[in-house]
């Protein structure tokens, strides 16, 4: 990939992208990418490039392309892409591999929320229109993401006993508020355990435990299995399908990103410094 010109850059190295703006560079033409201090550049050769928006104006990173890449998708045979919707600006983008796709995903949810949570806590940004909306689109996704998991879901909680792997029929939700995971016996608010959100490191799928090690065997049950990691323990459970499983990583790592957000931009707001001067004493 093409290096920046400038020093000040926070250059991250591009690969070659599909554009699908035709008013910047003509569809289908291979370009190189890279992001520079909060904008996203296209390159079409050394020393030249265009700039097509700032990306911490976005409100939405997809990891599939829109509706205008649909054909190009079909004609390369891929199911992946990148669209970038924001107030200002729309822009699709086809990465030539999948772990170019994840790299650059990773790559501008940083720069973004990095953007938008100085924007947030500077007191002197009150009146920032576009972060104002990334935020209020990221705790309506967080809702929706609570909404989806409110319902109990019938799921087989694994755990260790005496030494030997048992296996127990649990209900499995979140609370109203998204603030804890609750496990209990079927129609037994008496019988129940949680795991409160703010706890969990991460979330993992297939047998990668040792409470599930010993289903490592069995590929079948292993695609319908998660875990929720914190600091002492795991907390197993078996799906009775792949997507009910795919269901829970999904919206509870949602969940526990957005909160996570929340509490660093709570942290920042109480801890920041004042912005007027001082008067002078004369």
């Amino acid at each position: 990939a093409n290096k920046s010109n400038s020093s000040n850059d926070n250059y991250i190295p591009g690969w070659v992208f599909y554009i699908n703006r035709a008013d910047i560079i003509p569809i289908h033409t291979k370009v190189y990418a890279a992001l520079h201090n909060g904008f996203l550049y296209l390159y079409k050769q050394e020393k030249e490039r265009s700039a097509i928006g700032e990306v911490k104006d976005a409100v939405v990173i997809m990891d599939l392309a829109g509706a205008t890449c649909e054909s190009l998708r079909s004609s390369l045979g891929k199911s992946y892409g990148i669209t970038i919707r924001g107030h200002t600006m729309t822009t699709e983008l086809d990465p030539d591999s999948l772990v170019h796709q994840k790299t650059w995903l990773s790559a501008i949810q940083k720069e973004i929320e990095e953007a938008n949570i100085a924007a947030l806590t500077d007191s002197e940004d009150k009146s920032n229109k576009g972060v104002a909306n990334w935020y209020i689109e990221k705790l309506k996704l967080k809702q929706i993401a609570i909404d989806k998991l409110r319902t109990g879901t019938p799921m087989t909680k694994h755990y260790i006993s005496f030494g030997s792997r048992k296996e127990h029929e649990r209900i499995v939700e979140v609370d109203e508020k998204g603030n804890k995971v609750i496990w209990k016996a079927s129609n037994n608010n008496n019988d129940k355990k949680e795991v409160l959100i703010d706890e969990i490191i991460e979330v993992v799928e297939g047998s990668r435990t040792s409470v599930l090690d010993s289903l490592s065997t069995n590929p079948e049950r292993v695609a319908c299995c998660w875990s929720i990691i914190i600091d002492n323990k795991t907390v197993d459970f078996e799906a009775q399908a792949v997507s009910e499983k795919e269901r829970w990583v999904d919206n509870l790592r949602i969940i526990i990103n957005i909160s996570k957000l929340e509490k660093t931009i709570e942290k920042k707001r109480k801890t920041r410094r004042p912005s007027h001067r001082p008067k002078l004493v004369t």
